[in-house]
């Protein structure tokens, strides 16, 4: 399970390329965002990017804060 979640981080990963938003860290199986607000727009497909697997399409939650500790589902 590690190889697909890795592989979906360098698959977001491509789609940040030129972008402000940035990776800050992989916690197990989270991946965590330092995201810019004029980036906003890319919300939808990096989920979606992180959602679509080999093995079929897997449910990603997502939440936002302005710390890890202050997380919301969004």
């Amino acid at each position: 399970m590690s190889d697909i979640f890795l592989r979906r981080v360098i698959a977001v990963d491509k789609l940040l390329k030129n972008k402000k938003t940035h990776i800050a860290a992989l916690i197990h199986d989270s991946l965590l965002l330092d995201f810019a607000r004029e980036d906003k727009d890319i919300i939808k497909e990096l989920v979606s990017t992180f959602e679509d697997t080999p093995f079929g399409k897997f449910k990603a939650n997502s939440s936002v804060g302005t710390n890890f500790g202050n997380m919301k589902r969004i």
